[in-house]
Order: C-alpha cells, then structure tokens, then sequence
C-alpha cells in the first residue's frame, strides 16, 4: 500500500507540473530506486574450494620432489588467497594405513616449514574402502564474479524519455574494480591489521615530545629522539 501511495502522490505531483508547464514535457523520474550509479552495477562473491590430491605410494618412503613442490605452491596459495583452515583429509581404511600417516606428517611439516601454524590446521579422515586413495589436502577461497557490461552499441543513446541515469553507467568501472581485487574476500569483511610497530611508535613519540626530528635516515634505519641513527 505504502509503494501505491507513493506512486499516486508523484503522479499528482507531475500533473501539477504539467499544469503549470504545459509548453513543457515533465518525465517524471523513477522513485522505485535509490542510490548511484555504481549500485545498478554489483560486483559478486563466490566461495570455492582449492584441493591438491597427493598420492600414498608404496614403492617411495619419502614424498617425491614433485609432490614436495606442488605442496609448497599449495601452501604459498593458501597464504596469499586461503580463508578458513587448511584441511588434510586422510584415508582411512585404506591399503596403506601407516604409511599414510607418515605422509600427513610430512605434508604438516612442509606447511609449517612455509609459515603456515599448526592451529591453522584441521585433519580429518574419509572412508577409502580398502583401496589405495590419497591425502586430500584443501582450503577455501573466494572468486569475483564481475558484472556483465554489454557493448554500448547496444543502448539507444538518444533515449531521453527518463531522468534515471542509463544502466549501463559504472558497469565497466565496477568490471575494472573486480579485476583488480587482490583477495574478494576484502568484499566480505575487512582484513586483521599486522601488529603495529610498537619500538617504532615509541621513538617517534620521544622525538615529538623532544622537539626533534621523528622521520627516518637515509639508510633506512631508525632515528632516536637524539637524532642519531638506532
């Protein structure tokens, strides 16, 4: 009811112009919509899910060179996109129970070995049914899904029968933010702040109370409230 009220009210409102304009046409604007441009124009977020198989084979007792690798591009993956834990699922029930543990812990080692915590770990297992399947190793992630900006050929630009701006306009400023988007999930949330710099801060807080210099030296290096380099 309140969405016919307001319709009947802007019509009112647009004879009244006509009235007193009447050598003049009035389009009278769409209320049904609120915002600017770049809100006709989305940019979306999807989850996904990133899995590396590696194999559990009898014949090598230590991980080959090659799943070493692949495991360490997993890893710096997870770091630079990863949300949520990194999982590793085990094979339970498999041909190769024990020696599937012992690639569990050298795929654990090599995450650690690459800065990821062990608290960033969560294991699991799955039913193998007696045959021989690998260790699954996973984390999640997030895409962009970018608006769709049609050709402007496509579009009646001599279409002036409403106020509203074009639809088109801030499609492809919004199609070149989602291409740019390190991380979509920034999207979602904002990012944990790196612990700041507390040694930093202190020395700039003398310099400041000391009336010195608080900016750094030429080489990089720290100044103190003395003004010599630390």
């Amino acid at each position: 009811m309140a969405e016919i009220s307001a319709r009947t009210l802007f019509s009112g409102l647009a004879l009244v112009l006509l009235g007193a304009c009447a050598s003049e046409r009035v389009t009278p604007v769409n209320v049904s919509f609120h915002g600017t441009p770049l809100d006709h124009n989305t940019i979306g977020v999807e989850k996904s899910r990133e899995v590396l198989e590696v194999s559990v084979d009898p014949a090598y007792p230590q991980l080959q060179i090659a799943d070493v690798r692949a495991m360490e591009r997993f890893v710096a993956a997870y770091r630079d996109r990863g949300h949520g834990p990194l999982y590793m699922v085990m094979p339970e029930n498999g041909s190769y129970p024990d020696m599937a543990v012992e690639v569990v812990k050298e795929l654990r080692n090599i995450a650690w070995q690459n800065g990821v915590a062990w608290e960033q770990i969560s294991g699991a297992t799955y039913d193998a049914g007696g045959m021989n399947t690998p260790v699954l190793m996973s984390f999640d992630v997030y895409e962009v899904v970018a608006p769709e900006c049609l050709s402007l050929a496509s579009y009646n630009m001599a279409d002036i029968s409403s106020n509203n701006e074009p639809s088109y306009f801030g499609c492809s400023v919004r199609a070149n933010m989602a291409a740019m988007l390190a991380d979509p999930g920034d999207l979602l949330s904002q990012r944990e702040l790196d612990p700041r710099d507390s040694r930093r801060v202190s020395l700039i807080m003398e310099a400041y109370r000391a009336g010195a210099a608080s900016g750094a030296a030429g080489n990089g290096e720290l100044v103190s409230s003395s003004g010599s380099a630390d």
